[in-house]
């Protein structure tokens, strides 16, 4: 649909700030299966952090380059350190490309954008979590990933600590 812009990469900037916010909302919306996602009010915190460098990661912008500059997607991704690694690698935590770009490589262009960082800091090793077996696209998305050089190498789980004074002490 979109075929005739062409896409530029680039590390995010300030001015991305909300259009970031605005995209990581929706990959939750979908992921979620339509729920709305509310993020937390430190979001915008988060990016501005990885964007100035005082955060161990990333953050990627892909944008049509004419003939005005359009938010097409993102990817964000921090460096992670695990014992059987051996050191540092870096972990894609969300991406997101606007449905009506989809199919056009921007994902695979957003993840090289991230694997040359990765070469550039040293690392040799890429992660990402895929969504829940449940999740409507999860085929689609496995798909996209293993033609991206991805293999499968165990699930992941989440749980949510409670701040102290949140719950009455033992």
């Amino acid at each position: 649909m979109c075929d005739s812009y062409e896409m530029i990469i680039r590390p995010a900037e300030d001015k991305d700030i909300d259009r970031i916010v605005e995209a990581i909302a929706s990959l939750i919306t979908e992921l979620s299966g339509g729920s709305d996602a509310a993020l937390p009010d430190t979001a915008k915190d988060v990016c501005n952090r990885l964007i100035k460098n005082q955060s161990r990661g990333v953050i990627f912008i892909a944008e049509t380059s004419s003939p005005a500059a359009f938010f097409v997607g993102c990817i964000t991704a921090s460096i992670q350190e695990a014992i059987y690694i051996g050191g540092s690698y870096m972990l894609i935590q969300e991406l997101y490309v606007h449905p009506m770009f989809r199919n056009q490589k921007i994902g695979s262009q957003l993840i090289y954008a991230v694997e040359q960082y990765c070469k550039e800091k040293g690392m040799n090793t890429l992660e990402v979590y895929l969504p829940l077996h449940s999740f409507i696209d999860y085929e689609k998305t496995l798909n996209f990933y293993e033609k991206e050089g991805f293999s499968v190498f165990g699930p992941r789980m989440k749980k949510n600590i409670m701040t102290i004074g949140d719950k009455n002490e033992i």
